[in-house]
């Protein structure tokens, strides 16, 4: 089944900031004599390439451990750093985490006894890194952020399923830009939900990563010029002072008009995706849509990834590509398996054109019907607008 649509964007600076440290006197900021322990750190993670990164910890330190401890009701234990498991690419240490029950957490904060800081300032980074070693199959693992004090704020992040051995976890911060003050920090906790056995985990090499990096585009550029960047997890795509669209999990997340909001203070997009989002419909006169509900899709699989890749960047046009796949849990998602796909493509002049493609319906899923929603910011004024082609009987023109 597929769709097609077109739509027009609005025009658009970017914007220039540097990039700062400021740090605890416990921990210390990237140093750019390179330590072997960092040397080991950029060797072993594409992600540190621009060298703007902030350890948070590595575990090689036995102060470090000191910032955690393991909480469950009524209790709270310290924590010490283990050699039994370790990155072995990045060092000897790193943290054991035995959890009995979903009820026990592990949580890292200040407090009188620690020996090492929780950095706070997570605004000038896009990325978090953390290694996560199980010994089995896992399918609860999670953990939480939260900001301030006087007003706590909390990000909870979807729940992550660990493959036996070490586990690369990479979590753009732009998903908790709307749930939590990045330039604040004061808490992370990790736990495993549901939990029916006992496990013991390994946490390695937690980092934060500005890893923004100019894919296409000249440093300089003139109005217009049309520019590509790798962000977090996210591609960035826009024209120099006309327009900026971000894009994650394969959909435009964000919608700059840069024309008349340089700071990129206004998401236009609101909260969530543009669309096109494909959703399952009741069949009733009044169906219920939930485009952010990923649970309507299981009947396609259980399991799903998200992608999205570069396909063409030309100072006339860039087009971007996203794709989610379905299927299992014990196996790999398969190229040919269900899917949904976005086509993108961009032109300076703020046209965007779009070809969207999917499994609607399998020999297990047949939903009743199905729909296309599109998004934004209704506070900000938008219409809708339908325009609909007739279609042409025999020997009419479209005169």
């Amino acid at each position: 089944m597929t769709w097609v649509g077109a739509t027009v964007l609005g025009g658009c600076n970017a914007q220039d900031w540097r990039l700062g440290f400021e740090q605890p006197a416990a921990s210390q900021p990237y140093d750019p004599a390179l330590p072997p322990t960092t040397d080991r750190l950029m060797a072993a993670y594409p992600d540190l390439e621009s060298r703007r990164f902030q350890v948070l910890a590595d575990f090689e330190e036995p102060e470090q451990a000191t910032l955690f401890r393991r909480e469950s009701t009524g209790r709270s234990d310290p924590l010490v750093l283990s050699t039994e498991r370790a990155r072995p690419e990045t060092g000897v240490g790193s943290l054991k985490m035995a959890l009995m029950s979903s009820a026990e957490q592990i949580v890292a904060s200040d407090s009188p006894e620690s020996r090492w800081s929780l950095y706070r300032d997570w605004s000038p980074y896009h990325l978090l890194l953390m290694n996560v070693y199980s010994p089995r199959d896992l399918g609860g693992f999670t953990f939480s952020v939260r900001s301030g004090t006087d007003q706590p704020m909390r990000y909870r992040h979807p729940r992550v399923f660990l493959r036996p051995g070490w586990n690369l976890i990479r979590v753009d911060l732009a998903d908790m830009a709307d749930d939590i003050n990045l330039a604040d920090v004061r808490e992370m906790r990790f736990w495993s939900e549901p939990l029916d056995t006992p496990i013991e985990l390994y946490l390695d090499d937690l980092i934060l990563v500005n890893n923004e990096k100019l894919l296409f585009g000249e440093p300089h550029p003139e109005r217009g010029d049309l520019y590509v960047k790798a962000m977090g997890r996210r591609l960035v795509v826009g024209a120099e002072e006309r327009f900026e669209l971000v894009f994650h999990r394969g959909q435009i997340v964000q919608w700059f008009d840069l024309s008349h909001d340089a700071a990129r203070l206004r998401n236009l997009v609101g909260r969530g995706s543009l669309g096109p989002s494909p959703v399952v419909l009741s069949g009733d006169s009044e169906p219920i849509v939930r485009p952010d509900d990923m649970g309507q899709w299981s009947g396609l699989g259980i399991a799903a990834e998200s992608h999205q890749k570069l396909i063409e960047a030309l100072p006339v046009r860039v087009v971007v590509q996203g794709e989610r796949r379905f299927g299992s849990l014990d196996q790999a998602l398969a190229d040919k398996g269900p899917d949904h796909r976005w086509t993108y493509s961009i032109y300076p002049d703020g046209r965007v054109y779009l070809a969207c493609t999917g499994t609607a319906r399998s020999p297990t899923f047949t939903p009743p019907a199905m729909g296309v929603v599109f998004s934004c910011d209704r506070d900000l004024g938008f219409n809708r607008q339908l325009v609909e082609q007739v279609p042409v009987t025999a020997g009419e023109s479209l005169a």
